[in-house]
């Protein structure tokens, strides 16, 4: 018996992984933007209940600022990083059920796309409040 050696192959032969990985890109920005959307919904779920529920009350007599934060002209630049992250992960969820029904879409225009557009409703949502 003849022991059968393993052929290895050079690694990455035609040179696919050199450069941008949009897919990856797409893959790690997607999730950000579903944390950030995920925290500012906790925090603001939980502003409105010191702010309504009585039992936390006493929070609000703790910080009384916290009644009156939204109407602060500061407040609105959470919308700068909020609308191009919502838009950017529901964009990117829509281009992956696209995906999955069989459409053949580039990774390449695909990201520029969305991020262009993402981008766009950040400002957008953010000069939409400022012109206010």
């Amino acid at each position: 018996m003849t022991a059968t050696k393993t052929l290895a192959l050079p690694r990455d032969t035609t040179r696919q992984s050199r450069g941008l990985l949009y897919g990856a890109l797409s893959k790690r920005i997607n999730r950000i933007s579903g944390s950030v959307i995920v925290l500012f919904v906790v925090v603001h779920v939980l502003g409105l209940a010191v702010v309504y529920w009585s039992a936390l009350r006493p929070i609000l007599n703790l910080m009384p600022w916290l009644d009156g934060v939204q109407y602060q002209p500061w407040f609105h630049a959470i919308y700068a990083v909020l609308f191009p992250a919502v838009s950017f992960h529901t964009l990117y969820s829509l281009k992956l059920v696209a995906m999955d029904f069989g459409l053949r879409i580039n990774y390449r225009i695909s990201f520029w796309t969305i991020g262009v557009l993402s981008v766009g409703a950040g400002l957008w949502g953010t000069f939409g409040y400022v012109s206010h």
